[in-house]
């Protein structure tokens, strides 16, 4: 597979980047000092990435508006902020998100299935003693479905919903295995 390296993950750099705008509209990535060598998406164009390492991002992939249509299987998210950033409509199936300082993935809107992925050792700090989260379930996340997955001292939630004024709904949790988490509780 591809292995994707990050400047230790303290710049808002991201490996894979979705925009809005249509791609004549864009800076070249040469041309962004803010993400230099940055693959661009199209928003809601799919994408499908299998046997990929992303380490030390700020997020591996990730945008503040929802990426669409993505398919992550057998990949590797390590020592990033935030490994994945805002992805609906899409599938994270048999990959590792391990020793990232925030959370694996952050879900913010909906139809996201994720299915036998391990969520490991997240945690922050200078001690690597402060919580971080396996998975964060935003108040608009609908239609979540995680099953099948591995959650093992992460030293946050392992799966951490949001609780704002709007509550996500339609989520589904099954077949999962909790260890060892660092403090509060599984889900």
């Amino acid at each position: 597979g591809i292995e994707f390296e990050g400047n230790g993950g303290d710049v808002d750099a991201s490996a894979i980047y979705c925009f809005a705008k249509t791609p004549a509209s864009l800076p070249l990535p040469a041309d962004d000092p803010l993400r230099p060598g940055t693959i661009y998406y199209p928003q809601g164009s799919g994408c499908a990435l299998e046997r990929c390492t992303f380490s030390n991002f700020w997020y591996a992939i990730g945008d503040a508006s929802s990426i669409l249509s993505f398919n992550i299987r057998d990949c590797m998210f390590r020592s990033c902020r935030s490994a994945v950033l805002n992805i609906s409509d899409s599938r994270v199936m048999d990959s590792t998100f391990t020793g990232n300082k925030y959370a694996g993935l952050n879900l913010a809107t909906g139809a996201v299935h994720v299915t036998g992925c391990m969520f490991e050792f997240n945690r922050t700090g200078t001690n690597l003693d402060e919580a971080a989260n396996g998975i964060v379930i935003y108040n608009s996340a609908n239609e979540i479905q995680i099953d099948g997955c591995r959650f093992d001292r992460n030293a946050g939630q392992d799966v951490y919903i949001y609780n704002g004024s709007k509550r996500p709904r339609d989520n589904t949790i099954i077949g999962c295995h909790f260890m060892r988490a660092g403090w509060g509780i599984d889900a």
